[in-house]
């Protein structure tokens, strides 16, 4: 029985990752689709930090002319060549409706975080659906 509960929780846990990494897949996906299409408010990045802990990333705020943005937050500058970017360094940027991050003006899309997200998501889906027929035929197996 505490078996059958454990694949249970299991399961739940692995197809609550699959749809987590699939939302998350498709929220920027579009707003990456956005940037390729150069869709979005046009503003201002002021780049403030950058951060490398496995790839370099901008971080900074972000202000459209008559748009308000959430003061004190970070955005990742997106589809930027890091070389190119200084502290303090102002960028013309497009806000694409993401959270978190804004893509620099003409800047190339992104489509690799989109792709990594869409492949957790297959994957957890692919563990979950397994441990299901496992657990299915398990009960079948019982119940002969």
């Amino acid at each position: 029985m505490i078996g059958m509960l454990l694949r249970c929780a299991g399961m739940a846990l692995l197809f609550a990752g699959a749809t987590y990494c699939l939302s998350a897949a498709v929220s920027d996906g579009t707003a990456t689709r956005r940037a390729a299409q150069g869709e979005g408010r046009t503003g201002t990045f002021v780049a403030e930090r950058r951060n490398c802990p496995k790839m370099c990333a901008w971080y900074g705020s972000f202000q459209a002319p008559g748009a308000h943005r959430a003061p004190g937050r970070d955005f990742e500058l997106r589809g930027a060549t890091d070389g190119d970017i200084a502290t303090g360094q102002r960028v013309q940027a497009l806000d694409v409706g993401s959270r978190d991050f804004v893509y620099a003006r003409g800047g190339p899309p992104e489509w690799d975080i989109t792709f990594s997200r869409s492949m957790g998501a297959l994957f957890l889906a692919t563990l979950g659906t397994a441990l299901l027929t496992s657990t299915c035929r398990t009960l079948g197996n019982r119940r002969r």
